[in-house]
């Protein structure tokens, strides 16, 4: 697949003059100079130019690809291309390959203006039309415009949540990506290897045999800089694939042991010119380094190592800030949105600014944890001005984000705004995952609102997400929806199956998980229904080790629950318990009135993203 070469047709008279019109365009845009390029092209198509179709579907293709590349005008770029169609019946059977390029250049329009998305599987569906008859009739690179548009469908169905057709897609294509070079082969072998990271309800099996396929590949790529960006990316998926399991101790290690392959690795690329291949979408260097410290960072969240976590969201934070600077797109004036700035800026800064909100997003949960509510205020603002200010690029983080809101409102006993927060959170998430990571949190805003019509709605919750608990949630919500089940049971007296419910969230909160604040809250709704069953010993270990992870992960709201349980009199834990609960409860109201008090609290409150706004971006 080449993007259009200066035509090399004989004509004479104005037709030679419209080649030489496109020969010139071509050497112009080559040379560093779109501007004049543009021009040049644009008169070979302004009419008035006799021509041969060949020639005039080359000129508006090159010319769409300039406007799109160095303008906003994606819509002046679909103008010129709406009369390519006409010329295509009057082509020659060997200038197949111009037919691919106008699809793949129309395919990239209409994916820059919304509304277009019919449009769009149309135009991917007639290029893969035409590869199928050029195999019938042995054009040499149909299998390479088959595998790129089969890329493109994938991502479609990627972005519209569907992983199963982009599975398919991507199945697609590797069966056409065989007589390709490695380079192709394996990133198509990656892109199948995200979409089941991806899926929902996740598969551990057809996951296995994605992340087997992947290594098998990428085993096969040149050991020079040709292949770094690929391995990089392996890499990444590897450590995404261990966290997306639970397994987080395997992932840190997993990550601090590849970190001097990932560092070399991106030193290479670089430094490199490597150009990256027209089948694949190449991460580009920040993004990769920034992934690589936003992975690290994740990685040593759940054992309460938030030092170190921090130490890497601030170097990602660093890493793309400076990028998103180069491309101006840093601290931007308070009335400018996405839709005023350049489509070609917005595509460089789309993963950028993606990046950029998790890393917020992980932050801020980070200092609720740790109580550091102002902190966490600033966080959760900056992650909402994003979402603001990009509501298209940003717009599957819009429930992540309400659901981080209702975490904030939770945390500051704000039990009716948490609700209304979670609830939208729930009818804009835009996958399984992020609706279920809504539910289990608005069932548990609902269980300490306490009042009836609450714990009922919490229940409606929870019942069907703990019958298909093993089928369609990971580990983390495996955990968090069993023990958000036990603490339901638990209030309605229920204490040996909330006992059991609650075991086996302890059970992958630490063996499986190893999530500290997990574990914590565990510990705590196990050790108080144990002293309702006058289990006193184990309740008395159980609330110690509680109160201990409390204070090591600095939750002032965990541990303010763990000194409330109902110690009896005579019991070992009583005194210190008794003695320390009126200090960390005054702390924890301070600290309540201190955020609900700071400029920035309403402010976080009242963000709201409509659902219309969503399926508009």
């Amino acid at each position: 697949q080449e993007e259009c070469q200066p035509s090399s047709l004989k004509m004479n008279g104005s037709g030679s003059a419209a080649a030489a019109l496109v020969g010139l365009g071509a050497q112009l845009a080559s040379s560093g100079h779109p501007w004049q390029a543009i021009k040049c092209l644009e008169a070979v198509v302004g009419g008035g130019v006799a021509m041969l179709p060949a020639l005039e579907l080359e000129a508006r293709i090159r010319l769409a690809q300039l406007l799109l590349k160095h303008t906003e005008h994606a819509a002046l770029a679909k103008l010129r291309l709406d009369p390519a169609s006409l010329l295509l019946p009057s082509l020659a059977p060997h200038q197949v390959g111009l037919k691919a390029q106008l699809y793949k250049v129309l395919g990239e329009v209409y994916r820059l203006l919304p509304g277009y998305t019919r449009q769009r599987k149309a135009t991917l569906r007639k290029g893969l039309e035409l590869t199928e008859q050029g195999k019938s009739e042995n054009w040499v690179d149909a299998a390479g415009w088959e595998v790129y548009f089969q890329g493109q469908v994938a991502e479609m169905f990627m972005y519209e949540g569907d992983t199963a057709a982009a599975q398919n897609a991507l199945l697609l294509a590797q069966h056409s990506a065989g007589s390709l070079p490695i380079a192709q082969q394996v990133a198509v072998a990656l892109g199948q290897f995200q979409v089941m990271l991806s899926a929902n309800p996740y598969n551990a099996g057809l996951m296995h045999l994605a992340a087997e396929n992947a290594e098998t590949f990428v085993t096969q790529l040149p050991a020079d800089v040709s292949g770094s960006s690929l391995r990089v990316q392996h890499l990444l998926l590897k450590s995404w694939k261990l966290l997306r399991e639970g397994a987080t101790s395997e992932a840190s290690h997993f990550t601090t042991v590849v970190r001097p392959q990932l560092e070399q690795e991106f030193a290479a690329l670089a430094q490199s010119d490597f150009a990256p291949s027209p089948y694949t979408s190449w991460l580009s260097p920040p993004v990769i380094a920034g992934l690589v410290h936003l992975t690290l960072g994740v990685s040593h969240r759940p054992a309460g190592k938030f030092a170190q976590s921090n130490a890497h969201f601030n170097k990602g934070l660093e890493i793309v800030d400076a990028e998103l600077a180069r491309l101006k797109l840093l601290n931007l004036p308070a009335g400018v949105v996405e839709a005023h700035l350049s489509l070609a800026a917005l595509n460089d800064a789309h993963h950028l600014l993606l990046l950029k909100y998790v890393v917020l997003e992980n932050m801020a949960q980070i200092s609720l944890t740790q109580t550091q509510t102002t902190r966490a205020q600033e966080q959760i603002a900056a992650a909402a001005e994003l979402c603001r200010k990009f509501p298209g690029l940003l717009r599957t983080c819009c429930s992540g984000l309400h659901v981080l809101v209702g975490m904030y409102a939770h945390s500051l006993s704000l039990w009716p705004q948490a609700i209304r927060h979670l609830k939208h959170a729930r009818q804009i998430a835009s996958n399984h995952q992020q609706r279920t990571l809504a539910e289990v949190n608005l069932a548990l805003a609902q269980l300490a609102d306490g009042t009836p019509a609450s714990h009922s709605a919490a229940q409606d919750i929870l019942v069907p997400l703990f019958r298909n608990l093993e089928e369609t949630l990971g580990a983390q919500e495996q955990a968090l929806v069993s023990v958000s089940s036990g603490l339901a049971l638990a209030a309605q007296g229920e204490v040996a199956e909330a006992r059991v419910r609650v075991t086996k969230a302890l059970r992958l909160s630490h063996g499986t998980l190893g999530n500290h604040q997990l574990v914590t809250h565990t510990l705590t709704l196990l050790g108080g229904l144990n002293l309702t069953t006058n289990d006193h010993q184990q309740a008395t270990d159980m609330l110690k080790n509680a109160r201990i992870l409390a204070k090591n992960i600095h939750d002032l709201p965990a541990h303010v629950l763990v000194l409330k349980q109902p110690i009896p009199d005579g019991n070992e834990l009583a005194p210190s318990f008794r003695s320390e609960l009126p200090e960390k409860y005054a702390e924890l109201q301070q600290m309540v009135q201190m955020a609900t008090s700071a400029k920035l609290h309403n402010h976080i409150l009242q963000f709201f993203v409509e659902p219309d706004q969503v399926a508009a971006a």
